[in-house]
């Protein structure tokens, strides 16, 4: 149910119209952390009353946006992240921690659907960081699934793999430098939608 703040009108309500002007960009991040003792008594029936002291720790994570007038920098302003960022930018903040930890460890990182909420050229710099000795000196994977085509001329031949599942639900996984006469200079993105490598929906029970 969604109330209405009879404080404010239907324009100061927009979140565009609530912030500052000029509109800001995101500049920085500040990370905040705050920890808070709860004291708990546990009731036993056959222990006495024993007090927990729980620790809790309080993530705050705000977005400095430089304000502009003129084109030129007038200030700053710090915003809730989660309230006022897209998706898409919360997104590739979570992705990065996670891909950073994985460079500086050497693990293997799995990630579904990689370009959800993310510009191509996003997903291409981030699966670039695992292909290059600069970024990834130990060696770290970065296993992900896609549905960008874009994609696929990014990366080497051998580190494409299509899934196809047939009509009993079984899933075949081939690897696209298995397939005979893909040339060098080819648009794998653009022969994988004409269905050259199958692995492609079937969309002919629904025309």
């Amino acid at each position: 149910m969604i109330e209405h703040n009879p404080r404010l009108s239907p324009d100061e309500g927009k979140i565009e119209n609530r912030l500052p002007r000029p509109l800001p960009r995101v500049e920085d991040w500040r990370v905040g952390l705050e920890s808070k003792l709860d004291k708990h008594v546990l009731n036993e029936d056959d222990l006495e009353n024993k007090e927990l002291v729980i620790k809790n720790i309080h993530v705050s994570v705000q977005s400095m946006h430089a304000t502009y007038k003129d084109h030129e920098q007038v200030g700053e302003i710090e915003l809730p992240f989660l309230k006022y960022e897209s998706n898409g930018t919360i997104r590739m903040l979570r992705i990065l921690a996670a891909i950073f930890e994985a460079l500086d460890a050497g693990s293997t990182l799995f990630i579904d659907e990689i370009e959800n909420g993310l510009h191509p050229n996003l997903v291409k710099l981030l699966v670039g960081l695992f292909n290059s000795e600069d970024t990834n000196p130990y060696h770290a994977q970065l296993i992900c699934t896609t549905h960008d085509t874009l994609l696929l001329n990014e990366v080497r031949r051998d580190q494409i793999w299509f899934t196809d599942k047939n009509q009993y639900g079984e899933t075949r996984v081939c690897r696209l430098s298995d397939y005979p006469n893909v040339r060098s200079n080819d648009n794998i993105g653009v022969k994988y939608l004409h269905g050259v490598f199958g692995a492609v929906p079937n969309t002919q029970d629904l025309e």
